[in-house]
């Protein structure tokens, strides 16, 4: 693959391992890690978007389920756009 570094499919690796829910220890024993801050810094956007998946699936989850979510949508249909500036305007 010519167009791949050893360095980047090295962090892909890292980064679908983490997706697929392996824990930090785990990825580092795959990708040869020596230490587990390296393989933090790579796969923080991954946990990221997994906690955030976890929140709102349990958010959804409680007895009325979207019901208990704010009506945003609505709120900021009502938002007056032209109160907002533009320095330089």
């Amino acid at each position: 693959m010519p167009a791949c570094s050893s360095h980047g499919l090295r962090k892909a690796c890292a980064r679908r391992l983490a997706e697929a829910g392996a824990t930090t220890n785990q990825i580092a024993s795959v990708t040869g890690h020596k230490t587990l801050a390296l393989v933090q810094h790579y796969t923080a956007a991954a946990e990221r978007e997994g906690l955030a998946d976890s929140a709102f699936e349990k958010l959804l989850a409680r007895p009325n389920g979207e019901q208990n979510l704010a009506n945003l949508p609505d709120w900021f249909a009502n938002i007056d756009t032209k109160s907002l500036k533009v320095k330089g305007n």
